[in-house]
């Protein structure tokens, strides 16, 4: 990564032209990743103790294993979200208890964790006009 423009401040050359982990992640369907998969999250929301503190920049979680795309509130306004690290059946993270990546910004999303991760988010409207699978 270290000979792509920008990096590490900038993650955009990474997320267009490295081979990547992928997951499709249809809106509130539990969906199991791929092994050893990763993923970026803000909140932690396990706990009353952590859930209104927002992690910037993002931090990692190193084994994503269930994941979860919802659209949720906090303090009034809703987002997306992405849980990661879900029970199997994301009852967890359906009800707004699990590590989430949130605000999710569509149609794309490219950044970087605290140790250097690099995540991009890409939104597909199933129409033919986006290949959201083009480096996995």
């Amino acid at each position: 990564f270290q000979m792509t423009a920008g990096w590490p401040e900038v993650a955009t050359e990474v997320c267009q032209e490295f081979p990547a982990v992928c997951v499709n992640l249809p809106l509130n369907r539990c969906v199991k990743a791929p092994s050893g998969m990763g993923a970026p999250f803000s909140m932690n929301t396990t706990s009353p103790e952590t859930e209104n503190f927002v992690y910037r920049p993002v931090h990692a979680n190193l084994n994503a294993e269930y994941m979860i795309l919802s659209w949720m509130g906090i303090d009034g306004q809703n987002f997306f979200h992405i849980y990661s690290g879900c029970s199997s059946n994301c009852d967890d993270c359906s009800s707004g208890r699990g590590l989430t990546l949130t605000p999710v910004q569509l149609p794309s999303m490219c950044g970087i964790t605290r140790d250097q991760y690099v995540y991009g988010i890409l939104y597909n409207p199933n129409d033919g006009t986006i290949d959201t699978s083009f480096n996995c």
